[in-house]
């Protein structure tokens, strides 16, 4: 764990991340089928306001706004080729936004490493060295902009997490990682997508020798459902936890993905996740700086 990770881990028992990314850009006039990504090269401003606006809620963390920079899943939009620069900007535009937020400089920027859109092989036909060197593409260039760390997240493939998190120390051996899963509630306790409950995991990177600085899980679930995945974390590894939970249970409303959670709702319930052992926590779809605000609050205490 880098020096900065582990002063503020020191200093603060509880970090607060921040919100959902998509939702803001949403917001603020992103088009179905538009790159979110690229809005780090043509609408840097925009990008900026919205990490500006999660520190000025009270984040500790912020994400880039790079989740689909990978080559690979750049490449559905025609923009493998600026896989660098995208990531690089991404990474600047929140270093510039922390620098102007005054009292919020020691807020750490995580670079936002999200699945590739592939699957290993045998279930797919990505290779493991080539979705390595996907992954270093990406963070290579994350840490060029001025990354602290690397936030892999909303991963269901425990398998293309550890690929991802292999990049990362490929890149800089010091690097810290912290590898997020997707996890759904089953009769059997939380499951990935792929079967893997959150004990297996931390067996499987004991087993393949990977070093990581925090798990935990994201999206997928609102934080009711979230609190088992983090007790079965707390349970098997000494870790920091990370837990940032949907605004509650998407509906469909003209074709998109609505979240009704009001922000004291979220706190309220989210807040539960640090007495479950999670020492990270911030919001994921649907919640925005309104959210976090809240959650800040409803934890003071704890921090």
């Amino acid at each position: 764990m880098n020096n900065r990770l582990s002063e503020l881990l020191a200093k603060k028992t509880l970090l607060i991340v921040d919100g959902a990314m998509g939702t803001m850009l949403q917001s603020a006039g992103l088009g179905v089928g538009e790159c979110p990504e690229l809005w780090n090269i043509n609408r840097p401003d925009s990008i900026r306001q919205i990490h500006e606006a999660y520190l000025n809620a009270g984040a500790d963390v912020i994400l880039t706004n790079t989740f689909g920079g990978s080559p690979k899943k750049l490449s559905m939009f025609g923009l493998a080729h600026r896989a660098v620069a995208i990531n690089r900007a991404g990474a600047q535009l929140a270093a510039q936004a922390r620098e102007s937020c005054g009292r919020y400089k020691a807020a750490l920027i995580f670079g936002s490493v999200g699945p590739t859109g592939e699957l290993l092989e045998p279930l797919g036909t990505a290779t493991l060295e080539a979705m390595i060197e996907q992954f270093a593409v990406q963070i290579e260039a994350l840490v060029e902009g001025g990354v602290d760390a690397i936030m892999v997240e909303t991963m269901i493939s425990p398998e293309e997490a550890i690929a991802a998190a292999s990049a990362g120390k490929t890149v800089q051996e010091s690097l810290p990682i912290v590898i997020n899963l997707t996890y759904e509630p089953t009769p059997r306790g939380p499951r990935t997508m792929m079967g893997t409950s959150p004990e297996r995991f931390i067996q499987m990177l004991s087993e393949q020798g990977v070093n990581v600085d925090g798990v935990g899980t994201n999206c997928g679930t609102g934080a009711d459902d979230m609190v088992s995945v983090v007790s079965a974390l707390r349970g098997c590894t000494d870790l920091p936890i990370v837990a940032y939970p949907n605004a509650g249970m998407p509906r469909m409303q003209d074709g998109m993905a609505v979240y009704d959670e009001s922000p004291e709702a979220f706190s309220e319930k989210t807040a539960k996740l640090a007495d479950a052992g999670a020492t990270m926590i911030g919001g994921c779809c649907g919640t925005t700086p309104e959210h976090i605000q809240h959650l800040c609050r409803r934890l003071a205490n704890v921090r």
